[in-house]
């Protein structure tokens, strides 16, 4: 399955013609006014001289032009919306799948950079470039002899003038000097595809936590499944295992404070979305321990410290190299419903039906 992007970008294009073509004709001279002054000649022509029949006629020709731009123009915006909303569907199918993605940033925010790691097959001296997102080379890290393995990317969020970078995202290559020779080494992150956000106009799939572009999949695969399950109702009473609990805000976070384990000690940064994939605040935890549950510290307020619309928001959480599992598991007791769609009570966390990855 593929998404046109290109096609949905062109597309795009041609429409916005259109309209700039549309603007340009309603001002000074839009379809109404066209019509008003053609009347207006009409009645008061001189009737000593009569408008030749040639002009009236490319007069009308001319309206028909404009009338049919507009009609073409309206044409184009509905099938560019109908393809955007193909492309929504399309990446729901990944919904509950697994995939294999190639990812490549560092997220900057607060002055820290949370993220990045690599996996060397083979003993290696490694360098890691870093780029900001025009492309340009920020910094150099050299990291020398490195053993077989994973290993996180320790950054400072300072370029090679030993200044602060600014919040963002940053892209990076490793590049790695082994008995076979330089390669780049490739990262990849491996799941289960727990949602669809978006930020900057753009669908992105979520994998433990991480923004995965569709465009750097690599592989994708069903999960073996468990026994089905038609519809939310049918989970009162079983165990349940999902990928994370939503936050359920009005004034303060109802029920169980969602949270984290990671398998060893790292830093953290958690970041808040809310139902639209919109980055609500980004919180830097500092540095937590392994193995054990670490509740999020969200005070509800958004990085403006304004207190956010009641509703369900949702949550990631970054590491330098940590694994953090977001995984809830209990008995769903009942069902709440926030605008109309309905969410499982496991054991007092509220969980979305298309989070949950096991039944018992």
């Amino acid at each position: 399955m593929e998404t046109n992007v290109m096609g949905n970008a062109a597309l795009a294009r041609v429409a916005a013609d259109y309209k700039a073509r549309e603007d340009e004709e309603k001002d000074p001279l839009g379809r109404e006014a066209f019509l008003t002054m053609l009347v207006a000649q009409l009645q008061n022509q001189d009737p000593l001289n009569p408008m030749e029949g040639t002009d009236f006629t490319s007069q009308l020709a001319q309206f028909s032009q404009l009338e049919a731009a507009f009609n073409t123009n309206k044409t184009l915006e509905s099938i560019l919306k109908a393809m955007e909303a193909g492309s929504s569907r399309d990446l729901e199918a990944y919904m509950g799948k697994e995939i294999l993605a190639e990812v490549d940033s560092i997220e900057v925010s607060s002055g820290k950079a949370v993220g990045g790691f690599y996996t060397l097959e083979e003993n290696a001296s490694v360098t890691i470039n870093i780029y900001d997102e025009k492309g340009q080379q920020v910094r150099t890290l050299s990291m020398g002899q490195q053993e077989a393995g994973s290993h996180p990317i320790s950054w400072d969020a300072r370029d090679a003038g030993d200044r602060q970078v600014p919040d963002g995202s940053y892209r990076y290559d490793v590049i790695a000097i082994g008995p076979g020779g330089m390669t780049r080494v490739q990262t990849t992150v491996e799941g289960t595809v727990e949602g669809i956000l978006y930020a900057n106009g753009k669908a992105y799939l979520q994998v433990k936590g991480t923004f995965v572009d569709p465009e750097s999949l690599l592989k994708v695969w069903e999960k073996p499944a468990t026994a089905p399950v038609i519809s939310p109702m049918e989970y009162i009473g079983r165990e349940v295992t999902a990928e994370a609990a939503s936050i359920d805000f009005d004034g303060r976070i109802l029920g169980n404070i969602p949270g984290y384990t990671l398998d060893r000690k790292d830093e953290v940064l958690v970041e808040i979305y809310d139902r639209e994939g919109n980055l609500v605040k980004s919180l830097y935890e500092g540095t937590k321990s392994g193995g054990d549950f670490h509740e999020i510290s969200w005070d509800g307020k958004d990085r403006f410290g304004v207190t956010v619309a009641p509703g369900i928001y949702s949550y990631r959480v970054l590491s330098k190299g940590a694994v953090a599992d977001t995984r809830v598991s209990g008995e769903v007791t009942g069902l709440v419903y926030r605008n109309g769609i309905p969410y499982l009570n496991v054991d007092g966390s509220l969980v979305s039906s298309g989070a949950v990855r096991s039944v018992g």
